[in-house]
């Protein structure tokens, strides 16, 4: 609601909506959700090596490709 007024600019009106309200329990909801999941660890980290396979040659790709299983 308060960036939707700043950006409306100076010398204008802007009244509360239900959409407003309905935007900030999404948005309250999904903290929590995001809250609990950290307390809980329920996050997880995935590697996903980058490389410029163009400038790679075939013996590179056997020594390195235990690394990716």
């Amino acid at each position: 609601m308060l960036y939707r007024a700043k950006r409306a600019g100076t010398q204008q009106v802007c009244f509360y909506t239900e959409d407003d309200t309905t935007s900030a329990l999404e948005r309250l909801e999904l903290e929590n959700d995001l809250r609990r999941a950290l307390a809980l660890a329920e996050f997880e980290l995935h590697y996903q090596p980058r490389a410029n396979l163009a400038a790679l040659d075939a013996d590179w790709y056997v020594s390195n490709a235990h690394k990716w299983l």
